[in-house]
This record gives C-alpha cells, sequence and structure tokens, in this order.
C-alpha cells in the first residue's frame, strides 16, 4: 500500500461510527471476505462527503490515493467510500482519462454490494464514451469468472430509480444472452434483474427476448425478471416454461 497513513485515518473516521456486530452480519449476509466496520451507509457517505486530509488535493491526485486503498485494503468499508467519491465526482463531469485506473477495480470485487457499486460508476463511463469502457465490458462478459460477467450487464443499467435505462435493449441482448446458461448464483440474479429493468421500457422487447430463450433462462432469473408483473402473467411464464422441460 502506498498511502497507509491516509489508510489508516479512513478507517479511524468510519470506526468511530461503526457497530462491530453490524459489520459481522454484513460480511456474512454478503458472503465476503473483507473486513467491515459496521457503518450504515448515510453515516458512511455524510463521512466521504465531508472529505479526509488529502481531498483537497486535485482530482487526479485524489483519485491516486482511493485507486491505492481500493486496491489494497483490507476493509470493505474503505473501498465503499472510494467508491462514493468516484461516483459523486463521475455524476458531476466523466473524465474519460479516468476509465484506465477504475476499469482495473473489477480485480477486487468479491460481493454483490461492491459489484452494484462500481457498476453505478461503469454505467456513466458506458454511456459517454463508446471506446474503452465498451471495449472492457465486451471482454468482462466473455470471462469465465463470476463478477466479471455480472459487471458486464448490471453495468448496462444507470443503477437508479431517476433515471431510465439509457440504450436499446437491442444492444444488451448479446451481452445477456452469454450469460443465460452459467448458473452460478450472483449472476442468474443479476440476469433477472437487468431484463426486470429494462422490461420497464421495453417490456414487448423483453418479453419477446424472453420468449425465445424461456428454456435457456433460469428459473431465479425469470423469477426477477418478472417481479413487477401481475400474478397471473406470472403464472403464464411459470407454466410455459414448465412445458418446455
Amino acid at each position: 500500500m502506498e498511502f497507509p497513513a491516509f489508510h489508516e485515518e479512513v478507517c479511524d473516521a468510519l470506526a468511530k461510527i461503526g457497530k462491530p456486530s453490524l459489520g459481522e452480519h454484513i460480511a456474512e449476509d454478503r458472503r465476503s471476505n473483507l473486513e467491515y466496520l459496521g457503518v450504515r451507509v448515510p453515516l458512511r457517505r455524510k463521512i466521504a462527503h465531508a472529505g479526509f486530509s488529502f481531498s483537497d488535493a486535485n482530482d487526479a491526485e485524489v483519485l491516486r490515493v482511493w485507486n491505492d486503498l481500493w486496491m489494497h485494503s483490507p476493509n470493505g468499508d474503505v473501498m465503499f467510500c472510494a467508491l462514493d467519491w468516484c461516483r459523486s465526482k463521475a455524476k458531476q463531469a466523466v473524465n474519460p482519462e479516468y476509465w484506465h485506473t477504475i476499469r482495473n477495480w473489477i480485480e477486487r470485487v468479491e460481493n454483490w454490494a461492491h459489484s452494484d457499486g462500481l457498476c453505478s460508476i461503469y454505467s456513466l463511463f458506458l454511456a459517454v464514451d463508446e471506446g474503452g469502457p465498451w471495449t472492457d465490458l465486451d471482454s468482462w462478459n466473455r470471462s469465465d469468472k463470476e463478477w466479471y460477467k455480472r459487471v458486464s450487464i448490471v453495468s448496462l443499467l444507470r443503477n437508479s430509480s431517476k433515471y431510465p435505462t439509457y440504450m436499446p435493449f437491442e444492444k444488451a441482448i448479446p451481452y445477456l444472452e452469454r450469460c443465460l446458461e452459467d448458473r452460478r448464483f450472483y449472476l442468474q440474479k443479476a440476469v433477472g434483474w437487468v431484463l426486470g429493468e429494462f422490461r420497464k421500457d421495453y417490456p414487448s422487447e423483453v418479453d419477446e427476448f424472453l420468449k425465445v430463450n424461456l428454456k435457456e433462462i433460469s428459473s431465479p432469473a425469470l423469477t426477477r425478471a418478472l417481479e413487477r408483473a401481475s400474478s397471473e402473467e406470472r403464472r403464464q411464464w411459470r407454466q410455459r416454461k414448465k412445458e418446455l422441460v
């Protein structure tokens, strides 16, 4: 670690508002091997927004610090602070030059919460840059690593109830198709979630995708994709799938 003093500073600030028993629960719930101080999200974001001793440096230098902490910290809450800072900056303005740094953050992902937090940042880069981010997304989508594949499809969403999906569903189809037969739990949950979100804006297109791929799509993914459908509609889809077995 290049900045151990800054790491200690962040840990100390979080420890003051943390609850060890909650930290143990979080690690167990997320099946994570990282340490957690048990910090509630609103309180953590308040600490991150207030800043640290290095926060007044220029953005490139601050990113350098957070990159070091993200890549080397054994503490999941410290990693969340890195995501908080990066997301805040990217929402203000995406700097394509920073992609070569944060693209590597995927290497540390080992739980759904960090995965989805990182996706909320990656999606902002995908929305404004048709180059490097999409090349990397395609590579991750073809990987045999569960979290890389999950990131490759969840990043297709805005990850916020304030925004609709920002691309035609047809652009997401090949990414989803390459994940259908991979039955790993967190990937299938993501397949269903992404389909459900796209179904808000492209109901007929998503239903056609479900119809064409009904035999291949897992039951958990189908259930998640149809969460907002009526009970009768869900029953009909389950019956159609059952008839294909």
